[in-house]
């Protein structure tokens, strides 16, 4: 069975000429107020072309969310399994029986468990390994720390129920704070998107009422310079918005910096150390 890439996302057709449909909808719709001219269908249409890459890699973190939730279900069937005397083998077994009754077929858990069983019983690979390399090819950390943990209890003959059931709880703490985060910054994304909207609502609404009003904005070159400005700043204000509000707990990457920071700052250390001992010799 061939792995899920979780750090890319295939559009089908149907997904692909809904999204282009619609994005170059609204596109021509808001281009339209701020330059009276059909020409932007035009731009409209490759303007949806280059947002399809943001569309997907939303796509990809909702499915991420996705897996972490179910990998939470995991846990919790992995630790009762474990507790009654079964093997992880057999646990993965029955928790792709618990899971099916939570979720839809083709979920990402499901069909992950489906590969780890398949290769389990027809190819006899150790669970470790590819519970490790669930955790690698998603980019969660938690799942790859799970992996690790596992295998150093097979090792060190650890006691794997208490294991299991504290990383459950970690995992659920995390997500806890995850959705306290997201309820604080609740309000500042509806600003920001409410933000973003009320400028074409006004134009609109103001093209309708009096367009002699706007109409030194569409004729000249200094009115198509100042409307191509007030577009410019209105995308770059709801992206970083966006961006500030967009709080990320689940990746490898956000480790990576915090260690590379780190050794930076034991070089700088390091550095300076040997600077001082220069000095000291010399002195």
């Amino acid at each position: 069975m061939k792995p899920i890439d979780y750090h890319s996302y295939t559009l089908s057709r149907r997904e692909k000429w809904k999204f282009l449909s619609a994005m170059t909808v609204c596109a021509t719709v808001v281009l339209y107020l701020f330059y009276h001219t059909m020409i932007v269908i035009l731009v409209a249409f490759f303007f949806a072309l280059y947002a399809q890459r943001f569309y997907v890699q939303g796509k990809i973190k909702k499915r991420k969310e996705i897996l972490i939730l179910q990998f939470r279900d995991l846990l919790y069937s992995l630790s009762a399994s474990i507790g009654a005397g079964r093997h992880m083998s057999e646990a993965l077994f029955c928790a792709r029986t618990d899971l099916a009754l939570l979720y839809e077929e083709g979920t990402p858990m499901l069909e992950e468990l489906d590969r780890i069983n398949w290769c389990i019983h027809a190819s006899n690979e150790n669970e470790e390994k590819l519970l490790y390399d669930l955790g690698k090819r998603s980019g969660v950390r938690d799942i790859t720390a799970f992996a690790e943990i596992y295998y150093i209890c097979l090792s060190t003959g650890g006691d794997l129920v208490r294991v299991v059931g504290i990383t459950s709880q970690m995992l659920l703490d995390k997500l806890t704070i995850v959705q306290d985060i997201r309820s604080y910054t609740a309000q500042k994304r509806f600003e920001g998107k409410m933000i973003a909207v009320i400028p074409p609502f006004l134009l609109f609404f103001l093209t309708l009422t009096s367009p002699e009003y706007l109409l030194p904005l569409y004729i000249g070159t200094e009115g198509r310079i100042l409307m191509t400005l007030a577009l410019i700043l209105l995308v770059v204000g709801y992206l970083l918005a966006d961006h500030i509000t967009d709080i990320s707990m689940w990746e490898d990457e956000n480790d990576k910096k915090l260690l590379q920071r780190k050794e930076r700052k034991k070089g700088k250390t390091a550095s300076a150390a040997k600077c001082d001992c220069r000095t000291a010799g010399l002195h």
